[in-house]
């Protein structure tokens, strides 16, 4: 499978005729996005440029900081994928630098090869009829070079000590970087909005910052200063605003107390994604009534979500998460949630091209049922001979989601903010490690109940044999479900009763 066959599946320009109800189903999809019923911050998340890249790095240091040609393809290849399926923004990290701009900021935006990049990847989204939003680390990342250069705006952390990443929010010098950033990016690059994520990798504990008035409260602050700098010269530009590690350890929920912070932040931002690791920060109970009185949109991450190293073999995994996702999709939107960013991941990979295609379809549309959501990306991209096959491939995904989902731990099933975020392997090394995935959520006994259903898509997979025109996905399917049952053979299972 070579690019040039990738892009040009991609490329494909209708979908093929599913019978009277596929049919329906998507018109009725269509009609419900172009009369804004369904979301209407649609967002696909990259995160980091090169967590999207079709081809490893397996001896790269995550973030990956390289913005060359095989990352370029990729993230248009994904954006392919993602405007078929409805969405309209891809938010995407680290497109001038990952922990470290230079001092001078400035020189980050004349790299010309970079600048290059960024210009071509903004012209192919917006022939897409999409828009590029660019991830701002706000307060944490992005900062360690100025930081060294002038200790004097670093934050402490609750010891008192210097903060490893963040700017001190109280100092002046410390918004003149902030401005600095936004607006060497803003005044020359045609992006379609701004994520702001003010405390990823922790925020300044001074008496002045999260001393005075607690984390969330000093994050809705911080948030709030940005968000009227960028309206007050951009306007037109989507702004978000995402909770990443504003609460001491991310145990949550919110308190009522937290949440009224929250509420004051809605004036200044388009949407609150209430994107936490282990779930939403918003109780899922109190979410409806959050939502009733929030200025903005709110949004969520649609449930559940794989994160994807770009050290890792792009087809030694086969994940897919249709369904939950969907049901997460309806469930939030039937609370009030009209914004949601979605994961994204090597498009390559026919697992997360499939939970791109559906959750878009699904974003438009959340009164659809996600099955049929289901068969129509896999009639778009499989091309199968009949309705008895094309049901058959949507099959052979739902059999491996279940397949890993009902393998769960008891432990985390019971987990009230579970599902939220796993991981294919380890962010922070710099060789391949050991599948995550498979140790994070699953015992012993839950690899072996997984590794029996994946041998049921096996089985699945090999009746389906020359039964579709579909550029190779179906081998590519095969070939990450082979790997993961070598997976988990090396690591050891106990064969399920």
């Amino acid at each position: 499978m070579n690019r040039r066959t990738m892009l040009k599946m991609a490329a494909a320009s209708a979908v093929l005729a599913l019978g009277k109800q596929g049919t329906a189903e998507s018109q009725s999809s269509q009609a419900a996005s172009d009369n804004n019923q369904g979301y209407k911050h649609r967002v696909a998340f990259g995160a980091w440029i090169n967590d999207m890249r079709n081809e490893p790095l397996p001896l790269q240091q995550w973030p990956a900081p390289q913005f060359d040609g095989q990352t370029l393809d990729s993230l248009v290849c994904a954006l392919k994928v993602q405007a078929e399926a409805g969405f309209k923004l891809l938010d995407v990290w680290g497109l001038f630098a990952t922990y470290g701009y230079p001092p001078d900021i400035k020189s980050a935006f004349e790299d010309e090869g970079r600048v290059q990049m960024v210009r071509r990847l903004i012209e192919a989204a917006e022939k897409l009829d999409m828009r590029i939003m660019f991830g701002m680390g706000l307060l944490s990342w992005g900062y360690d070079k100025i930081l060294e250069a002038n200790p004097g705006i670093r934050g402490v952390d609750a010891d008192g000590k210097p903060h490893a990443h963040a700017l001190c929010g109280a100092k002046e010098e410390s918004w003149r970087c902030v401005e600095k950033i936004l607006d060497c990016t803003l005044n020359n690059f045609a992006f379609g909005g701004i994520h702001l994520e003010s405390c990823d990798l922790g925020c300044c504990m001074c008496p002045e910052c999260a001393g005075r008035d607690g984390q969330v409260g000093y994050n809705v602050r911080m948030n709030a200063r940005a968000a009227q700098h960028i309206k007050s010269r951009w306007p037109h530009l989507t702004v978000t605003a995402i909770p990443s590690n504003w609460l001491p350890g991310n145990a949550g929920p919110f308190t009522p107390e937290q949440e009224d912070q929250v509420v004051g932040l809605g004036s200044h931002i388009d949407c609150f994604m209430d994107q936490g690791w282990r779930g939403t920060c918003v109780a899922p109970e109190r979410r409806k009534a959050f939502i009733s009185r929030l200025p903005c949109a709110y949004g969520t991450s649609g449930g559940i979500w794989m994160y994807h190293c770009a050290r890792r073999n792009r087809l030694s995994y086969f994940m897919p998460y249709p369904k939950r996702a969907g049901a997460a999709i309806r469930e939030h939107y039937g609370d009030g949630a009209r914004g949601s960013m979605i994961y994204q991941g090597p498009m390559i990979n026919p697992a997360v091209e499939m939970n791109t295609a559906v959750a878009g379809r699904l974003l438009r549309n959340p009164q659809r049922n996600a099955q049929d959501a289901l068969e129509e990306a896999v009639e778009f991209y499989y091309r199968p001979r009949s309705a008895d096959v094309r049901r058959a491939v949507a099959e052979a995904f739902c059999t491996a989601e279940d397949a890993y989902f009902d393998s769960w731990s008891d432990e985390l099933k019971k987990d009230p903010h579970r599902p939220g975020e796993f991981y294919v392997e380890t962010l922070f090394a710099e060789s391949p490690q050991r599948s995550q995935y498979l140790e994070q959520c699953l015992t012993p006994k839950g690899r072996g109940s997984y590794r029996k259903g994946l041998v049921a898509v096996l089985d699945r997979l090999s009746s389906l044999d020359g039964q579709c025109q579909d550029e190779g996905r179906l081998s590519r399917v095969r070939t990450g479900v082979i790997s993961a049952i070598v997976d988990i053979e090396n690591l050891g299972y106990e064969r399920p009763a």
